[in-house]
């Protein structure tokens, strides 16, 4: 977290945190209009869009936008593998 914000360790800990609960909190309003294929597959360049953007980001906004991109994935590929574990 210090390597990407030196001052914001609370800007990081939010970038982290507040994307995943957005989703898991307004996920039951919409996830019935969204197939679990296209929910995984959303997740998936989630994670990979993160990765890349934390990887090879000039500064910090940038990086912070990584880290948000990783929470965003964790709420949407959490939520949809557990409700889809129900089925199997």
């Amino acid at each position: 977290a210090s390597k990407i914000d030196d001052a914001g360790l609370g800007e990081v800990y939010l970038a982290g945190n507040l994307p995943n609960l957005v989703v898991k909190l307004s996920g039951p309003y919409w996830f019935h209009h969204v197939s679990y294929r296209l929910r995984i597959w959303t997740a998936s360049v989630l994670m990979a869009l993160c990765l890349c953007i934390v990887a090879w980001g000039e500064n910090g906004s940038v990086k912070l936008l990584g880290v948000a991109c990783a929470s965003l994935q964790s709420g949407l590929g959490e939520a949809s593998l557990l409700a889809m574990a129900s089925f199997y």
